[in-house]
């Protein structure tokens, strides 16, 4: 519908119209606006190429200082112009800044040199330790890569291309096809040295292409206009090939029931075509990690956790990682932390930037105190020269919480307990810690201490970092028991029936239509928190085991919430 369709059909608008000057001059105004762009907008990664100034082929615009076509894309390509797309990938800026520390080291690593056949990297993937490796790291993708065991630059693009929503229904015949190249059955003869790499079942675009310029005799950019109809999932542009298709298979002496079928297998490849190009690529940057993990697993470690500073649950992650793989994380130190994660005696520092709620500026003062005037001597050392900084009591509180300054010897419990005092005296000393005049009476304060608890300190640690860093009770009670349940962050990532283990935080009760009483119980292990959902009789069933603070071993169910319905629920001691 246009102003001037609505104009001509409707009796009501125009009464509207013609009942004021006002509403004719606005429609005026807005007939010369129908039709125009409602805005700017610039690809997330398209470049467009041209031989020619671009000026002379087509009408751009600067955008925040960038020349940007005002053609969409689908119009550049009929004018002789390319348009590429150049992702930005975080694991790339990961990979060149694991490069750049080696090269401290060892200034001849070069990543595009490292051999392809390294036998601890395919190890390392083939066990699928391959958290923080790009691309395989899902539960879905570590399954599959179990199933595969790539042993080549290949398998690992073959294994990507697989994993995809189309492509997986052939995953089983894919397996079977592998383990027993024998059983093979090709569409016809003549396209086994097309499909023969990918256990004869058509996986990438490429090889439509070769397929219609083996058999129907198709010219390099006739086989493109199939591919990009695939790709676009241009369906009518697909069928108005086939006749093309089946002709050119006939003139090559093809029967016309071995072309439709071969026709027929590349439309149905064609719901979820992709091309090898683009999944040996990623396959590569997965390889580089996986090779940097396998033979530099500090420099990876430190670089994938600067990545991820601001992921409570990420990091959490990635920690316990290093934990499993005996990669020591060294904690909090005010006087040996730095703002990101550094390597330190064959471990990594926790950084103070990972802590919530202290701003950049804040730590880059305390760090450039600690570089000018040198390390924090002494608890009061460091709350005297805090408060001339002007730091707050409230930064100061967290930064013991977050365990600091526990190389001062002290429980955090008394640091806390000793601060109101500390801050008062170093309010009335000078830089140097000596007493004015006439003041000089006044004693250094004493440190006040308390008996701590390790489950509260494990709390207020928690609640500061996000996750536990140093002492964990939740740890301590899995090694009693030996408990071999998936981690609470993984549980997230999956569907159906269940097993956990956690500690309940928060309980919240729910009348139900029926008007019974349920609950939704929040629960949290090493790694993250999680919810359970507790139906009424359950409920009735365990309401002396759902209590804040009781330790839990659960099974049920998780839909598509993010959720798990309870089935049954065992209290640990």
């Amino acid at each position: 519908m246009t102003l001037s369709s609505a104009y001509n059909n409707s009796d009501k608008f125009r009464t509207v119209l013609n009942s004021d000057i006002k509403y004719k001059e606005l429609f005026d105004l807005s007939k010369k606006l129908e039709g125009l762009p409602r805005h700017y907008s610039t690809h997330a990664a398209g470049l467009v190429i041209s031989k020619d100034n671009l000026t002379d082929i087509i009408p751009c615009i600067k955008l925040d200082e960038m020349l940007t076509t005002q053609f969409t894309m689908e119009y550049l390509e009929d004018l002789g112009l390319i348009k590429m797309d150049f992702l930005g990938l975080r694991n790339l800026t990961i990979i060149d800044e694991i490069v750049q520390n080696i090269r401290k080291d060892d200034n001849d690593f070069d990543i595009m040199k490292i051999p392809l056949n390294d036998d601890l990297t395919y190890n390392l993937i083939q066990k699928c330790d391959v958290l923080g490796v790009f691309q395989l790291e899902s539960m879905g993708m570590k399954s599959l890569v179990k199933k595969v065991k790539p042993q080549s630059l290949n398998d690992i693009a073959l294994t990507l291309a697989l994993y995809r929503p189309g492509p997986m229904q052939n995953i089983p015949l894919f397996l079977s096809n592998r383990s027993n190249p024998n059983h093979i059955v090709y569409p016809h003869n003549d396209l086994k040295d097309i499909l023969e790499e990918t256990s004869g079942i058509i996986i990438y675009q490429e090889q439509i292409m070769n397929i219609a310029q083996k058999m129907a005799g198709f010219t390099l950019g006739k086989a493109d206009i199939l591919r990009k109809a695939m790709s676009k999932k241009k369906i009518e542009q697909l069928m108005s090939l086939k006749d093309d298709f089946i002709k050119g298979c006939m003139a090559n002496n093809y029967s016309q029931e071995i072309s439709l079928e071969i026709y027929e297998l590349i439309l149905k490849f064609a719901n979820y075509g992709f091309n090898k190009s683009h999944s040996v690529a990623y396959g590569l940057i997965a390889y580089q990690m996986a090779y940097l993990k396998a033979n530099y697993q500090l420099y990876f470690y430190e670089s994938l956790l600067n990545s991820v500073i601001s992921s409570f649950d990420k990091t959490s992650e990635y920690i316990n990682e290093c934990k499993r793989s005996k990669t020591k994380i060294l904690g909090l130190s005010i006087n040996k932390s730095e703002m990101y994660y550094t390597i330190e005696n064959e471990a990594i520092r926790f950084p103070l930037l990972a802590i919530k709620g202290l701003g950049f500026n804040s730590l880059k003062t305390i760090i450039d105190e600690r570089i000018n005037k040198g390390e924090y001597k002494n608890y009061s050392d460091f709350v005297l020269r805090m408060v001339h900084l002007n730091i707050s009591k409230k930064i100061m509180e967290t930064l013991i919480n977050a365990g600091a300054l526990d190389e001062f010897k002290y429980s955090r419990i008394s640091m806390l307990a000793s601060l109101d005092e500390n801050i008062v005296y170093a309010n009335l000393a000078n830089n140097d810690g000596q007493m004015s005049i006439g003041l000089d009476i006044l004693p250094k304060p004493k440190m006040i201490i308390v008996k701590e608890d390790a489950f509260d300190r494990a709390e207020r640690e928690r609640d500061v970092l996000g996750f536990y860093l140093s002492s964990n009770p939740i740890v301590f009670k899995r090694e009693q028991y030996k408990f071999n349940f998936e981690y609470l962050i993984n549980l997230k990532k999956l569907k159906g029936y269940v097993t956990g283990f956690g500690v309940i935080k928060k309980i919240k009760t729910h009348r139900t239509k029926r008007n019974e009483l349920m609950a939704f119980v929040s629960i949290q292990d090493e790694t993250s928190d999680f919810d359970l959902a507790i139906m009424p009789d359950l409920l009735k069933k365990y309401e002396k085991v759902i209590k804040k603070g009781n330790y839990i071993v659960f099974n049920g169910k998780i839909g598509d919430r993010n959720s798990c319905l309870v089935k049954e629920i065992k209290i640990v001691e």
